[in-house]
């Protein structure tokens, strides 16, 4: 747990930072007509925040000696990227994005229950260890986006 804190300590507030501001460093560097590009790297941000905490998942099945559920994982892994692709195609290019970014949270607590009962941890003590910093990361970013609409226009347009 001391590495998954670690690491989300260190890498939660970049993502976060990438996802909330992606919009700005898009007109930014690439101009407005690349608004669209932002709406998916805001998408994918949230889909990089919880790979900062679900790549542990794999070094803790193969140090218990579980391979076999790191191979089944990814097995199932890929299976379901099929089925977010599937889900988000009829909204195109971010249809596709926020379909991964939001139905991987599903994957993201499989993975993480299986490794937690392999450790004997409870989603409560899991959640309790974690909870400080997802609390302290979605709220940093909040008073600079509260009164800012473009980033919801640009949802909204795309």
């Amino acid at each position: 747990m001391a590495t998954l804190r670690l690491e989300l300590a260190i890498l939660g507030p970049a993502v976060i930072f990438a996802g909330v501001f992606a919009l700005d460093f898009s007109r930014l560097l690439f101009g407005p007509a690349w608004d669209r590009a932002a709406v998916v790297a805001m998408l994918l941000a949230f889909a990089g925040w919880r790979h900062v905490t679900g790549h542990t998942t794999g070094a803790v099945l193969l140090s218990h000696g579980r391979p076999d559920l790191q191979v089944r994982w990814t097995i199932y892994a890929l299976a379901f990227s099929i089925i977010y692709f599937a889900v988000g195609r009829p909204w195109g290019l971010a249809g596709v994005a926020a379909a991964q970014a939001i139905l991987e949270t599903g994957g993201w607590a499989i993975r993480h229950t299986m490794a937690n009962r392999i450790l004997n941890l409870s989603w409560r003590q899991f959640a309790r260890s974690l909870s400080p910093l997802w609390m302290s990361l979605w709220s940093w970013p909040r008073p600079w986006r509260a009164t800012d609409s473009s980033i919801w226009c640009a949802i909204m347009s795309s």
